[in-house]
């Protein structure tokens, strides 16, 4: 919403006023804008910002995967591999539980 610039109740009315009040009058508002505009100005840079660090992270891991993707594929192949190993051999523990469970 745009705020409404009200004029100075105690200034002297526009017909009684000379010509630099009317000046010194104009030049208050025109800081009161600059101000505003100024704020504006900076919040607007904080969030543009703010709104590139996601832009950022994503273009980091990126650039990681693609340096980094062969030794990353590796790593995950000897894990399943390791995982898919574990539950292809039967332990001994297994085979036991499994004969406690009819046992009873």
């Amino acid at each position: 919403m745009a705020k409404v610039i009200q004029p100075n109740p105690n200034s002297i009315p526009a017909s009684q006023s000379s010509t630099d009040d009317k000046l010194d009058q104009i030049i208050h508002y025109l800081h009161q804008m600059d101000r505003r505009d100024r704020m504006r100005t900076i919040g607007g840079t904080v969030r543009s910002v703010i709104a590139l660090i996601p832009l950022l992270l994503f273009l980091l891991s990126v650039w990681y995967i693609y340096t980094n993707g062969t030794s990353l594929l590796q790593m995950v192949t000897e894990e399943a591999a390791k995982q898919a190993a574990k539950y292809a051999t039967p332990s001994p523990d297994v085979m036991e539980q499994f004969r406690g469970y009819f046992a009873q």
